[in-house]
């Protein structure tokens, strides 16, 4: 498809959906898969904001205080604090972007005290934060320093990553290629061939000492994009990603997990 054909197939698809296009649907319903996407625009949201649409869900990093509001009135319409596969069920922003700005799921509830006494809105979240102090193992301490503001005009990096030409931990799938790639040799993989279709990988694996065998990869930021994206477990046989949030996967899938390898 050329960049208009992409941009005329995100409108059609987000009028008959009455919202934005998510890269499931835009496989279900245009055969247009997310490679295609990225080789034209780099990632959705930039290719959502290039067909007028206001870009959101997954590819998309929100601002921190946009996630920590919509964390809280979750937790409010359930009256407790919501577990990411909750929020799943219940929230309007990508649960990825989560750890794109907070690193873990339980550094939120410290991040959204924070906020509400820099913004001196206390009195409007009471109940949000008693849930927060009275839940077991939530309890945070009070912040020593000011938290720092995201500023939302300049890219979003991950943490320092002590990784031969890798500065910092990804942030989106381009970063979990780019890593797996820096690793393959020290994990014991030889590319054989990258493709815009699904999957996104076909690999040589060494499965001992002079043997090898053939592997199908798909790249995930968070594991459980691969079900967000509409893929089929039958025509893959791992997922490489560097979260791996997704509890319910399908045992025929391995899952690589690479901030388990360079964190050790």
């Amino acid at each position: 498809m050329t960049r208009e054909e992409i941009l005329a197939a995100i409108r059609e698809c987000a009028a008959k959906l009455k919202r934005n296009p998510g890269h499931a649907d835009l496989q279900r319903m245009r055969n247009l898969n997310h490679w295609q996407i990225r080789v034209h625009f780099g990632t959705l949201s930039v290719a959502l904001r290039a067909a007028g649409l206001e870009p959101k869900g997954s590819g998309y990093i929100y601002d921190a205080d946009a996630l920590l509001m919509d964390w809280a009135r979750v937790a409010r319409r359930l009256k407790r604090l919501p577990t990411i596969k909750a929020y799943k069920a219940h929230g309007s922003c990508c649960s990825s972007s989560f750890y794109k700005n907070f690193g873990n799921w339980k550094e939120v509830p410290r991040r959204f005290l924070c906020m509400v006494r820099e913004k001196r809105s206390t009195a409007k979240w009471k109940d949000v934060m008693e849930m927060i102090t009275e839940t077991p193992g939530s309890v945070v301490p009070e912040a020593t320093a000011d938290p720092v503001k995201h500023r939302p005009d300049r890219p979003v990096y991950g943490p320092p990553l002590h990784c031969p030409g890798v500065a910092h931990e990804p942030v989106n799938e381009a970063g979990v290629v780019y890593l797996f790639g820096a690793l393959a040799k020290r994990l014991g993989f030889v590319m054989l061939r990258m493709q815009t279709g699904f999957p996104d990988c076909e690999a040589m694996r060494e499965v001992g000492p002079g043997y090898w065998q053939r592997v199908r990869i798909e790249f995930e930021f968070a594991s459980s994009n691969f079900k967000q994206h509409g893929h089929r477990k039958e025509g893959c046989d791992m997922i490489v990603c560097w979260i791996h949030d997704w509890p319910e996967c399908p045992k025929q899938l391995e899952v690589l997990e690479l901030r388990k390898v360079v964190r050790g």
